[in-house]
């Protein structure tokens, strides 16, 4: 298996990780620090915690192409079915500009799962589109999240990005990856600030690119990203 980077437990990180009385929501702060290239410890408790919390935990879901798709759709079958997808509205595709849905979209009304397509986000279109949800998992959602709309959700939202962050942040860090001649790369959680592809690191995982292939590394990082969460 690839190697895991993640934060230590004894870390600042984790100091105040605590449920409330209702078990639905959870209380934390952040503290910087290093993150280890050698241990696979507690970064992924804080995913496996927020899932595992009592069955009133709702979380929007917010993705738009195929590498959100995959992600998407590997949640669900792993009992972690969101309560909303929020993605991209339908676009014109191909020389005849057929008018069609995003992948993500496509995933969740296979599995009957309410989609939100803003074309620009608000706190008044979250709130009689979406309602109250914990948090969010956004995965190359291609919009950036106002802050309006991150102090929404009582534990933010987690960002799955496909590389070794901070290197490679913006919109296309598996092709930077490959034109960069780099020989690893991965996937990063992170929690979601006002800046781009930035926030305290949550977990991440280490992963041999062995085809520079856009489409296999496209679905082996979507793979890795979905694991992780």
């Amino acid at each position: 298996t690839a190697p895991c980077v993640a934060y230590h437990p004894k870390d600042p990180l984790w100091r105040a990780l605590e449920p409330d009385a209702a078990n639905t929501h959870a209380r934390f702060s952040f503290a910087p620090s290093k993150v280890s290239n050698n241990l696979c410890l507690a970064g992924l408790s804080f995913i496996h915690y927020t899932f595992y919390m009592s069955q009133s935990t709702r979380y929007a879901f917010l993705g738009t192409p195929e590498f959100a798709a995959i992600i998407l759709e590997e949640l669900i079958a792993a009992g972690m079915t969101p309560t909303v997808v929020i993605t991209n509205p339908d676009r014109p595709v191909g020389r005849k500009r057929t008018i069609t849905p995003p992948p993500a979209k496509v995933v969740a009304e296979k599995y009957g799962i309410k989609v939100w397509q803003p074309e620009k986000l608000s706190a008044e279109g979250w709130k009689s589109n979406v309602g109250e949800v914990n948090f969010g998992v956004v995965a190359a959602y291609a919009k950036i999240l106002p802050p309006e709309i991150l102090s929404i959700p009582s534990m933010g939202f987690i960002v799955v990005h496909p590389s070794l962050l901070p290197r490679h942040r913006g919109a296309t860090p598996i092709q930077t990856a490959i034109l960069s001649g780099d020989k690893v790369t991965g996937a990063t959680l992170i929690l979601a600030d006002e800046k781009v592809d930035h926030g305290p690191i949550l977990a991440g995982r280490e992963w041999e690119i062995r085809n520079s292939n856009f489409e296999t590394l496209n679905l082996e990082l979507a793979d890795l990203s979905a694991d992780l969460l």
